[in-house]
């Protein structure tokens, strides 16, 4: 990977996303937040640029669970 913008992600299963973007993409994880239910993730360029939240924990009122952007 050689850039990536700012990016959120809600998916299922955090451990096994965190587990791709750091062995497969090359991203580190910079920090956890949400009680260990999301995940900041960096390539270098910035603080990060990936943020990752278990699906079923949103910032606002939504009332469907949520998977992808």
């Amino acid at each position: 990977m050689t850039e990536l913008g700012h990016v959120a992600l809600y998916v299922r299963d955090l451990q096994r996303s965190l587990d791709f973007y750091r062995d497969a993409v090359g991203l580190q994880v910079v920090g956890k937040l949400l009680g260990g239910r999301g995940a900041a993730l960096s390539g270098g360029r910035t603080h990060h640029e990936l943020l990752l939240i278990q699906d079923g924990y949103a910032l606002g009122p939504v009332q469907v669970r949520l998977a992808g952007l």
